[in-house]
This record gives structure tokens, sequence and C-alpha cells, in this order.
């Protein structure tokens, strides 16, 4: 194939040529634009034989390549003068990036994704699978926590804070009793939801770390409360009663998922604020309860 060109008195041309050697059937062409800003004049943009479009560049590798020195100006400069989104990319017909006409710019979507806007107070949001996961640890003792018999006519026993070396320096509170019979003793702690609270995590949301001498929950267990007073004030959001260690003298976990927070009576909200009441029992001369970390993990909405 031969060269065409079509060209102007001022020298500016769209030149249509080979791009490579046709061979077997195969022509493969561009089309090149040539402008002249002094004597020279010279290749600007093409159209290769791929579709690739060339901006200062003859060798595309993108649907659109836009290379070249541009002093202080930016290398593509996008001005919408109406209403609509300043950039939208997509992958697949499915968007995956918009600035807005706001300026706010989403990376996924509003169900999936990642907002950052500058018109807005916490200008930086997250939501559903993107949400960051961020982990609340509360040891012993635990700031605020109160010591409580909570109604409890059988508390003779001692309650005690330690913190054992051999188990890598865990603190814990004990509670024994050398009673023939459970005596009990409750360890009352307030948890706040912090206010880049979104969501539970899926599956275990909160762990209470504990440890019982025994297997047997006739002679030690833990009973475990959560109370949302904004959601009743007389029922607790959950309650997992007489856990004991699955062998004796381990430590082991209450398990709260995010089934059991959000169900009816709810813990969810940020700022909202739970109380949990550690139930604590134990009976004769070996046998005690302790517990440890209160583990809470969540999804940050911003």
């Amino acid at each position: 194939m031969g060269r065409s060109t079509f060209y102007d008195q001022d020298l500016a041309s769209i030149n249509i040529e080979a791009d490579s050697t046709f061979s077997g059937g195969v022509y493969p062409t561009r089309i090149t634009f040539s402008t002249m800003k002094t004597s020279v004049s010279l290749e600007r943009m093409r159209i290769d034989s791929l579709g690739n479009v060339g901006i200062r560049t003859t060798t595309p590798v993108a649907s659109l390549h836009v290379s070249g020195a541009y002093g202080s100006n930016a290398a593509v400069i996008v001005d919408q003068l109406n209403n609509g989104d300043i950039l939208a990319a997509s992958a697949s017909g499915t968007t995956k990036f918009v600035i807005s006409n706001t300026g706010a710019v989403t990376i996924g979507n509003s169900t999936d994704g990642l907002v950052f806007s500058p018109t807005t107070a916490n200008n930086s949001v997250y939501s559903g699978a993107a949400r960051p996961t961020k982990t609340i640890t509360l040891s012993p003792e635990y700031a605020g926590a109160v010591l409580t018999a909570s109604g409890s006519a059988t508390t003779n026993g001692s309650m005690t804070s330690d913190a054992s070396p051999s188990a890598n320096f865990r603190t814990y509170y004990e509670w024994t009793s050398t009673q023939a019979s459970l005596n009990d003793y409750t360890v009352a702690v307030r948890v706040t939801l912090p206010q880049d609270f979104g969501a539970w995590v899926t599956g275990n949301s909160i762990t209470v770390n504990f440890n019982t001498a025994s297997t047997n929950n006739t002679t030690n267990k833990l009973d475990v409360y959560v109370y949302n007073p904004s959601s009743s004030t007389t029922t607790p959001v959950t309650y997992k009663l007489s856990n004991v260690s699955g062998t004796d003298k381990t430590w082991t976990n209450v398990n709260i998922t995010d089934t059991e927070l959000n169900n009816g009576i709810t813990w969810n909200t940020a700022g909202q604020t739970a109380t949990f009441y550690l139930k604590m029992y134990a009976s004769g001369t070996y046998n005690y309860t302790q517990i440890g970390n209160i583990v809470l993990n969540y999804k940050a909405k911003f």
C-alpha cells in the first residue's frame, strides 16, 4: 500500500500508511496526524493497527497513551462544564473509578468501595468488602471496670488480679472460693463502640479469654452477659452460660458472633455503650475461674 497524505496550506497533515509489512492477506495500517510549530512538520498523534491512540508517542501500548513534557501543565486536562461526573473508568462494563463533579473520588462503588470527598466532615468512607478490620483489646485490669456482687447471695471467696510469666505475662482476674458449693463474683466493664465503627466482622466478633481449673461446670464456670441499655435495659444483647475450659487449667475463649450482636436486641452502632458482666464461679479448695483479654473485631467505615 502506498502512503496517502491530506494536508492544508500550513502543512498540517493526516497520513494513512502501512503500520507493518503486508503479508498473507493481512494489511496493518495506521493513521498519523502531524502539525508544524516552526519549519518542521512533526507527528503529534497516531492510531495504530491495533486501534491504540498515541499522543506524542509513536509506540502507543494502551487504548490511550499520552506522553511528553508539558512544563507546569498536566499531561491530561478534563474540564466538565455540565453536571455529570468528571471521569469514570470501567472494567468489562462495571464501574471501578469515578471522579464526581464535586471532586469526590470513588474507588469501587457504594456497596464495596472507598470514597474520598473534599466536601464532607469525614472525608473518606469505606463500604462493604473495602472496610478495613480493626481490633480493640481490653486487658485486665480493664480500664473503668468495677467488681460487683450483682445481686448474688453467694459471694464468699477471693478476687485477685495478677500476671503470669509462664503465659507470656498474661494479665488476668481470678476468683476462688473454698465453699463446698459454687460462689460467684462479677467483673463489670463498659465498652463504647468507636466513631469509625461500621459493622462487626463476620464470625467471631468478640472473644473473652478465660481459664477454669476444672472442666466440670459444677465446680467452676464463667457466665458472660452483654447489655446495651440503649436497646434494652432488662434483656441482654447476648449471653453465654456455664463456660469451662476444654482441658483442666487451659486458656480458651467464649466467642460471640456478629449474628448474636445484630439480632433483635442489638449492639452495632458507633457511639453505643454496652456493659459486659463477667460472672465468675468457683468452689472447693483447688477450683478457680480466671478471665483475661476481651477482644472486639469490627469493620471500620473510615
